[in-house]
């Protein structure tokens, strides 16, 4: 890292300090450890630590539920509850980075308990994201898809996975011929009926205004 970030400027100095995220005390000292090493709050928090263990839902242990849920959600959660009031001390321009999964976004066989805990994340990003705007604190979340790390390499190695993962994408391309399998006219009508309901609805909507308009000019004149 230091080598990476000396190529971009040799003024840049980088700090390592290690923690366990599932665990809130162990992360309020790393972050306070911090302050004290920089002499300075923080502007920007990556939250991307996580882990996966697929298995269909019947095999999976509730020690590994919850050790998953643990790290991959709560462990986000205490890492902004964590650092927070430090971007919070440096005002307006602060982020927050929270780094979820495609599988947050929709669900996979053989991932019940880690997309269940990266579809945690897009609530309490979106929640958190509406409480900090008005402070100037962004919040973003990203949803990468597979990624080549060492996660990936053991999660590749576990048959039930791919043999799921393979059915999965069977049913995709199966849907796919079906829609392939639409003639333009058929396509083109549903096209025509779409357009024609909205028109409606549009209109509907500018009538609503229109009587709204001319009940509000008579009992707020002084507005209109």
């Amino acid at each position: 890292m230091q080598s990476l970030a000396s190529s971009v400027s040799p003024s840049i100095q980088v700090y390592g300090l290690s923690c366990d995220v599932s665990c809130s005390v162990s992360l309020d000292k790393a972050v306070s450890d911090g302050i004290s090493l920089l002499h300075d709050d923080f502007d920007i928090l990556v939250a991307s630590a996580g882990m996966s263990k697929p298995s269909l839902f019947q095999d999976l242990s509730v020690t590994d539920f919850d050790k998953m849920f643990q790290i991959n959600s709560l462990g986000c959660m205490y890492s902004v509850k964590a650092i927070l009031p430090s971007i919070q001390k440096k005002g307006a321009g602060g982020r927050i980075m929270i780094v979820s999964s495609m599988a947050g976004l929709s669900g996979v066989a053989g991932y019940t308990a880690y997309s269940a805990s990266k579809f945690a994340l897009r609530g309490f990003a979106e929640s958190l994201h509406m409480e900090l705007l008005p402070q100037g604190i962004a919040v973003t979340i990203i949803n990468p898809p597979d990624v080549d790390t060492p996660m990936y390499q053991e999660e590749n190695k576990v048959p039930t996975l791919n043999t799921h993962t393979k059915h999965t994408y069977t049913y995709i391309l199966r849907h796919r011929q079906i829609l392939r399998q639409h003639t333009h006219s058929h396509i083109h009508r549903h096209i025509c009926v779409l357009l024609s309901n909205l028109f409606d609805n549009l209109t509907l909507v500018i009538y609503f205004f229109f009587v709204c308009s001319c009940v509000c000019s008579r009992l707020l004149p002084i507005y209109f």
